[in-house]
């Protein structure tokens, strides 16, 4: 299991919407280069949430604001990961393949490739939607951390 501190961002009836907690300022890190949630930040200027089912738990017990630790199965991320990189290379390897044996033209192919890596990455976007609400796949609350004070 991997364990993250999250602050709760959003409550819903069933779940939370949590935003992982910053470790080190960004920029002070050895990944600085190639860091995705660097990335995103500069883009969206906020932190990407992540949606946490409460399993039965009542939501009255958590506040915005409060910090939980919650915990993702390693082998969900190995997989997602590896499905979300290569589904989309796979469509455009297949499809690009197919078409410049079908058709032997390269603007056919390079246009077929572009189609094979957007229905790769509708796949997983699609994959993504209906693994949603499976328990099995999604982060767990393993404490909370710290509670907010209310102001």
């Amino acid at each position: 299991m991997i364990k993250e501190t999250a602050v709760i961002m959003r409550i819903e009836k069933d779940s939370l919407w949590v935003a992982g907690v910053q470790g080190s300022t960004c920029g002070a890190c050895s990944a600085r280069a190639g860091c995705g949630q660097r990335l995103l930040a500069a883009i969206t200027a906020r932190a990407p949430m992540v949606r946490v089912l409460l399993d039965g738990r009542d939501s009255a017990n958590y506040q915005i604001g409060d910090e939980i630790e919650i915990s993702i199965p390693e082998d969900v991320v190995v997989k997602g990961s590896l499905f979300i990189y290569f589904c989309p290379l796979l469509g455009l390897l297949l499809a690009a393949g197919l078409a410049e044996s079908l058709f032997g033209r390269e603007a056919l192919t390079v246009a077929a490739g572009f189609v094979g890596f957007i229905g790769g990455g509708l796949l997983v976007r699609a994959v993504s939607v209906m693994a949603g609400n499976k328990r099995h796949l999604q982060p767990s609350i393993v404490t909370t951390i710290s509670v907010a004070r209310a102001v």
